[in-house]
């Protein structure tokens, strides 16, 4: 592999390491002080245990990886869309986290590809785990939080099951 190679396979491994701990920490916490699902959250903060042994595992150099890191100059950290930053509830942020996560590990899963077609696989599974956790946490929870932030003041409602 060649030199521009590395650098750009380690760019793009390390911006979606990063995209993919902040989302998954983003959803354990809302598994934790929200929903207070002790087994998801277990499942997601083991889920980012694994991502460190996988990542390792296709670069083990992290000086070099961390190197090639140029926030600076990043010409996507200016760019975003109005949804990114409305969101009405926990719930919706729950929801843009998980795919957040999802888009993190297909990226992760393909660029593995070139290293380690068996840690390609893990991502993949993983991938289909998280599709699983959010299911669940969507369907099965029905205590939603709103927040009104002009007048900063929590309501927790029931999610009525009628409509």
């Amino acid at each position: 592999m060649t030199k521009d190679f590395d650098k750009f396979f380690l760019r793009i491994l390390d911006a979606n390491t990063n995209r993919l701990k902040e989302g998954l920490r983003v959803i354990e916490d809302i598994a934790r002080f929200v929903k207070e699902d002790k087994k998801i959250m277990g499942e997601i903060k083991k889920a980012r245990h694994d991502i460190d042994f996988y990542i390792k595992s296709i670069s083990p150099d992290y000086k070099k990886q961390i190197n090639f890191r140029e926030s600076k100059r990043d010409i996507g950290k200016k760019k975003y869309t109005e949804s990114e930053f409305k969101r009405k509830n926990l719930q919706e942020i729950l929801v843009s986290n998980f795919k957040r996560v999802q888009e993190a590990l297909r990226v992760l899963e393909e660029i593995s590809k070139v290293k380690d077609i068996k840690v390609a696989v893990k991502f993949k599974q993983l991938r289909f785990k998280i599709y699983s956790m959010e299911k669940f946490l969507y369907l099965n929870h029905n205590q939603l939080i709103y927040c009104n932030p002009s007048i900063k003041k929590y309501n927790i409602r029931k999610k009525s099951r009628s409509k």
